[in-house]
């Protein structure tokens, strides 16, 4: 999976939907899985990249969340991380600097769980979603 994300290579920007990124079920150490989040996010980590997370409402574990960002700013890299709740979401799309995309058949919590695909968003796919993404998350900045 890091080596999926590092090739995003975002820049300035990337946007996350993952209903279940900082949920808090399943997990008995949200510290390690923290850790494991941030190993694969790491290759896809950039100085003065903005990170927008779009979670679930009802799986935005405060203590998870917490984890989760700790691990991803002791990375070194200067981040700015908003985290946005919405339940319009299922899927899981990565988009760098709204330009190149993945779609994640699973959140990162269930990795290694179950057999899930990860394959590249068209362009028209990438517009698709920013489209209705862009919306509710300038109403939650």
């Amino acid at each position: 999976m890091s080596d999926r994300i590092g090739k995003l290579a975002p820049t300035s920007e990337l946007l996350i939907t993952d209903p279940f990124l900082f949920t808090g079920s399943r997990k008995s150490d949200c510290h390690a899985y923290a850790a494991s989040v941030a190993k694969m996010i790491a290759p896809a980590l950039a100085d003065g990249l903005h990170i927008t997370a779009v979670v679930s409402s009802s799986q935005n574990n405060g203590t998870v969340r917490t984890a989760v960002l700790d691990q991803l700013h002791a990375q070194g890299q200067k981040l700015e991380v908003t985290v946005v709740e919405s339940n319009d979401f299922h899927d899981r799309f990565w988009i760098a600097d709204r330009a190149r995309g993945l779609v994640i058949g699973t959140s990162l919590n269930k990795i290694g769980c179950r057999i899930f695909f990860v394959d590249e968003l068209s362009g028209s796919d990438v517009k698709a979603v920013l489209a209705e993404a862009d919306p509710f998350i300038a109403r939650q900045r």
